[in-house]
């Protein structure tokens, strides 16, 4: 899957998912964590809820309204991440099992 989605200076860009790394940031929650972890300056009280989204190319950060929608960009994405891992997977194993079908095919006919 790739996302599309429009910026402020209206530029296009696209996301990658295959092999992305996704993460959920709040930052009401991890400022009350003891000790409190390093946050990215774009993590504040002004922009608590941020996605990030990793994948071999660069990093994307996307600022949620509210963490209803932070969790449900999240839950969205990683289910789109973890099919595109499955149909990887999928496909490797078809293809292992089409080969040993044809190598068991060509013994069998010598």
């Amino acid at each position: 899957m790739i996302i599309h989605f429009f910026i402020e200076d209206k530029n296009f860009n696209l996301i990658i998912l295959s092999s992305a790394q996704i993460r959920m940031l709040d930052f009401d929650f991890l400022s009350k964590r003891n000790p409190r972890p390093n946050m990215p300056p774009y993590l504040n009280k002004q922009q608590p809820f941020i996605l990030e989204i990793e994948n071999e190319t660069r990093k994307y950060v996307l600022a949620a309204k509210s963490l209803f929608d932070l969790q449900e960009w999240y839950k969205a994405i990683y289910a789109h991440i973890e099919t595109l891992s499955d149909n990887k997977n999928i496909m490797k194993n078809h293809l292992l099992m089409t080969n040993k079908e044809k190598e068991i095919s060509k013994r069998d006919q010598d």
